[in-house]
């Protein structure tokens, strides 16, 4: 049995790689239906570099074009330059250790910023791969079945991120990083991946605040009590960051002060009010439309929580959601609040997804899951519409026919 299931394991993977080599985005389609296998993740990966190298960072306002020309920079400096970037990061285009590394790494043998995105994506993406295949596996072992109120909780978990997150990819490389670290602390009660979470402020700095809040659940994790203090504490203490801790930062080093300060000067909000108000209505209000939403269906568990037989894992989960939301009402008088968003919804998508699943019969989740689709649709839609718009159409729907004359005119 073991030897039949090896075979069929090696003749799925072969099949899915060679009908990529054909045409990547049949084989991708293809590892969506099977998307329970494991092997089905590894077209995922292999897509993502594709993605990679079909991204478009000509826009002169995006972040990734601003890496693109750093690393073009960096072509020009010698090994003492990158330690001496290692040492005043904070600089001009010296962010942080993982861009300043891929800089300088990347730099030694090719001058085409594609190759850096491809590696970017396929990091990005093969931690964001390993997250959803820690969901999916608990889901395996727990044998539930996909159901419709655990399916819509699922696909907003998947699609939840932006395909073009790669365009800002220190923050939300750090933020799969981070929840792949969390789904196995969570699902796998297994400590040794909060050394991999403390990991992602070499990726960007701002992560010593999520470790700070993963900390504090770990140290209270069987006393909720503090958790709900936590969060209500956080409902009055929103301006606490920009009042109290902003005119300190100075005195942490010049590094820190352009990065921090970089984020609370009048001229960045300004840029972002600037850039919320030209969008449409559906797109401005996208956030708090689901926000509201997840404040209505948590409110809803923790009811239903104290009712019902759950397993720890769920539990726990919900609990983590707690202290996620916490960090978000915290930010929310900052103008990166919408960052810390994604933190508090991305667990809470992750706890509705397991309770949907462990209590697939139950009238309240299916309600909940009804409930969910408008504005999971709007986040969902709004999200990839707008990401989808930053990759070459024709690399992504290309064949191995077409791609060496569209590889030749890049």
């Amino acid at each position: 049995m073991i030897g039949k299931r090896g075979r069929d394991h090696k003749n799925r993977l072969g099949s899915l790689i060679a009908i990529f080599v054909l045409w990547p985005i049949a084989s991708l389609m293809m590892a969506i239906r099977q998307f329970r296998f494991k092997e089905s993740r590894v077209v995922f990966v292999l897509f993502a570099l594709l993605l990679g190298f079909a991204f478009d960072f000509s826009d002169p306002l995006t972040d990734g074009s601003r890496y693109a020309q750093w690393f073009i920079e960096y072509g020009n400096k010698t090994f003492n330059d990158f330690l001496q970037d290692l040492s005043n990061l904070g600089q001009y285009g010296n962010t942080d250790i993982y861009t300043t590394c891929s800089y300088f790494l990347f730099s030694r043998f090719t001058s085409n910023p594609h190759v850096l995105f491809v590696a970017w994506a396929g990091i990005y993406f093969f931690f964001l791969v390993k997250f959803l295949g820690t969901v999916i596996d608990y889901i395996n072992e727990k044998s539930y079945r996909f159901q419709l109120p655990a399916v819509v909780f699922f696909i907003g978990l998947t699609l939840f991120m932006p395909l073009n997150a790669i365009n800002g990819v220190r923050m939300w490389t750090a933020f799969v990083v981070f929840f792949y670290a969390v789904a196995k602390i969570l699902l796998k009660n297994d400590n040794r991946y909060f050394a991999l979470a403390a990991g992602t402020v070499l990726i960007h700095f701002s992560f010593i605040f999520s470790l700070v809040f993963l900390g504090f659940y770990r140290i209270f994790r069987n006393r909720p009590v503090f958790f709900y203090c936590l969060l209500l504490i956080s409902f009055v203490g929103s301006l606490s960051f920009s009042t109290v801790f902003a005119p300190y930062v100075d005195s942490l080093g010049e590094g820190i002060e352009q990065k921090v300060g970089g984020y609370l000067n009048d001229e960045y909000i300004a840029l972002r009010t600037e850039a919320k108000a030209a969008q449409v209505w559906y797109a401005e209000y996208r956030q708090s439309i689901l926000q509201y939403f997840l404040y209505v269906a948590l409110a809803i568990s923790y009811f239903w929580l104290k009712r019902r037989k759950v397993t720890p894992i769920v539990r726990q989960c919900f609990y983590f959601t707690i202290v996620m939301w916490s960090m978000f009402n915290f930010s929310s008088a900052t103008a990166v609040q919408g960052r810390y968003f994604f933190f508090f919804a991305f667990s809470a998508l992750l706890f509705l997804t397991l309770a949907a699943f462990e209590l697939r019969s139950d009238r309240t989740f299916r309600k909940i899951a009804y409930c969910a689709i408008p504005p999971l649709a709007i986040w969902i839609g709004v999200g990839q519409l707008n990401a989808i718009q930053s990759f070459d159409y024709l690399v992504l729907v290309g064949n191995i026919f077409t791609f060496p004359f569209i590889f030749f005119n890049i």
